[in-house]
């Protein structure tokens, strides 16, 4: 308890889990967005201007990427100045590859998902119950990992030096 308090090995762990999980919203909103542009037939109408396949997939690709990557960087930076040891202890660029492989994850996914909907309520009702339960799910059987203290980490080596 007295470690905990201090800020040791548990709140860097519960730190870890929280900045992660709090990624999930960017999902709902990509596959919610694509639904709604599916259920308002604004593909079509693009078509019928002159837009092809490719291009209007390449431009809502890089339209959700941008819109990530500047989360990211703001979620990052907020959590390095306010002191998060999530950020401080981890280099910045494997945090950027693995945010950037996370979200082009998302991307994809959403676009194959996007293909089952056809109404922007049923979608949005499904994902939210989908993200609610894997997060449960998630917290239940990676809970165990995250308080493992056999499992060597920066903060264990750390004490061990004092």
């Amino acid at each position: 308890m007295a470690e905990e308090r201090r800020g040791g090995r548990g709140s860097h762990q519960r730190q870890a889990v929280w900045c992660l999980s709090s990624n999930g919203p960017s999902y709902e909103v990509i596959l919610t967005s694509l639904v709604y542009e599916k259920q308002q037939k604004l593909r079509i109408m693009m078509k019928m201007h002159g837009l092809g396949d490719d291009p209007y997939w390449m431009i809502t690709y890089a339209y959700f990427l941008v819109i990530y990557l500047a989360y990211m960087l703001c979620f990052v930076l907020f959590g390095s100045v306010i002191g998060l040891k999530f950020f401080t202890l981890n280099d910045y660029n494997i945090q950027f590859v693995f945010y950037f492989i996370y979200i082009n994850l998302q991307i994809s996914l959403a676009f194959l998902v996007a293909s089952i909907f056809a109404n922007v309520k049923t979608a949005a009702v499904v994902e939210y119950i989908i993200v609610f339960e894997s997060e449960l799910l998630g917290g239940f059987l990676f809970q165990f990992f995250v308080e493992d203290t056999s499992f060597p980490s920066i903060q264990s080596q750390d004490d061990e030096l004092e």
